[in-house]
């Protein structure tokens, strides 16, 4: 099989064609246009790749004019469970470095959360800077979902909504083991602020099914506690969601 193209485009169109996009020519925006010709200088007739972020890549071929011409296509399924990730969100370039690592690492939805002592406030124009970032990290880590951006969320709005699992990070905690996790569908991991959780904001998350958990002895920042609880529920979900290896 041969490899696949090194550059990789995103492009939201493909989902407005039929299933056999073969032989199409498809038109890049200005902003992926712009990136392919003028930042990495490729030029007509380089192989590319093209992806809309719902599970459809297509491999083409550079054309005048900002368009690709498609030669093969493929639809990928999703990675189960879903994780859904709510962190009340750190400052500045800590929390535009810790939306790329998510992305990396597999969550499928970011959900930055207001808490009692959380110091950041994202409001639309920071949200909109987090999905360009997670575009641009889906392109270099070749996922072909990619990770939304929820406006800033309550606990009580976002504990509202239907999850499999919930867990919440909790330096105190005991709790190690993640029930349920190869059964689920969507999972909910809560990352708190570095001030911590509130009495009540505690209270709330478990009388709403929150399991807490800790990931070691150490006080973690924020986007390191994210990025590793991100990381170890990907890896164990794989895990034990995998089918059983040929004797």
């Amino acid at each position: 099989m041969p490899p696949r193209p090194s550059h990789r485009f995103y492009c939201n169109a493909l989902g407005t064609f039929g299933e056999d996009l073969s032989d199409e020519l498809v038109t890049l925006d200005d902003d992926q246009d712009h990136h392919a010709r003028t930042v990495l200088r490729l030029s007509i007739g380089d192989p590319v790749e093209l992806f809309d972020g719902e599970g459809t890549a297509a491999e083409g071929v550079l054309e005048s004019g900002g368009c690709v011409r498609i030669t093969a296509v493929r639809h990928v399924k999703r990675r189960m469970p879903m994780i859904d990730l709510a962190v009340a969100m750190p400052r500045a370039r800590r929390a535009d470095d810790m939306v790329t690592a998510l992305s990396q690492v597999g969550v499928d939805r970011l959900v930055p959360l207001r808490t009692t002592h959380g110091v950041a406030q994202p409001g639309p124009g920071r949200i909109d800077r987090f999905a360009r970032a997670a575009i641009e990290s889906a392109k270099q880590c070749r996922r072909d979902f990619l990770m939304r951006i929820d406006p800033i969320t309550t606990l009580n709005d976002l504990l509202a909504q239907q999850h499999d699992l919930r867990l919440i990070g909790h330096g105190e905690a005991e709790a190690v083991n993640w029930p349920g996790l190869a059964e689920a569908n969507r999972v909910l991991i809560l990352i708190g602020p570095e001030g911590g959780w509130t009495a009540d904001e505690l209270q709330q998350a478990r009388s709403h099914g929150c399991v807490p958990w800790r990931l070691g002895p150490h006080v973690l920042r924020v986007e390191t506690a994210a990025v590793a609880a991100a990381s170890i529920a990907r890896h164990l979900a794989s895990y034990v969601t995998a089918p059983p290896p040929r004797k």
